[in-house]
């Protein structure tokens, strides 16, 4: 507490010493109340985030280029169905994660958006453990050395298998819409030749 009365946060060092006989301790106080604060606030700005980022089915990942070290958030280990400690966390570990059919598409396009330093953007799907298909799109940016190295890649993972499924389903639907109307198209032809056979 200050004179006053008011409370602060403080950080507290202390360190034994001895000087000759006598023994000492010898301490450091600081006032740590804005920092405490920055922390809070920093706390609280990352489960806003958490919490957004469940809510849009929306993870983000960030990959160190030249360590080959991969960091995903809460939500994309949610959204892959892996748990941290089951992670290598490398680049090699997410393409494994990948279905085997999507490996080397994205594989590709992420090798192209380093290659040609453009943005990488692409849907594929994801095989879980369980058998289940998921379909998430995602998109990342890289950073560049002076060289034109790539050193770090940041980016996006959104769950879009509900949207996906929809979407398959429509077209499934307008197919066989389709293949109806042919039929249709066919038996008309038929009925107006008949009839124009029975004119005749």
């Amino acid at each position: 507490k200050r004179k006053d009365g008011s409370e602060f946060m403080t950080e507290i060092i202390a360190k034994k010493i001895k000087i000759g006989k006598e023994k000492f301790v010898l301490g450091v106080v600081r006032d740590i109340t804005e920092i405490s604060k920055i922390q809070n606030a920093l706390i609280d700005s990352e489960a806003r985030l958490k919490e957004a980022q469940q809510i849009a089915n929306l993870g983000h990942w960030e990959l160190d280029i030249i360590n080959n070290k991969l960091f995903w958030s809460d939500e994309v280990y949610r959204i892959f169905e892996i748990e941290p400690t089951d992670f290598k966390s490398t680049f090699e570990a997410f393409l494994s994660a990948i279905h085997p059919e999507d490996r080397e598409i994205v594989n590709e396009t992420y090798t192209n958006s380093l290659k040609n330093k453009v943005a990488y953007d692409i849907v594929h799907r994801l095989k879980l453990k369980n058998g289940e298909i998921k379909y998430v799109n995602e998109k990342c940016k890289t950073t560049f050395d002076n060289a034109g190295k790539p050193i770090r890649s940041v980016g996006t993972v959104l769950d879009i298998t509900k949207l996906k499924i929809a979407e398959l389903k429509l077209e499934k639907q307008i197919k066989e819409y389709e293949i109806l109307n042919q039929e249709y198209i066919s038996q008309n032809k038929l009925l107006i030749q008949a009839k124009e056979k029975a004119e005749d």
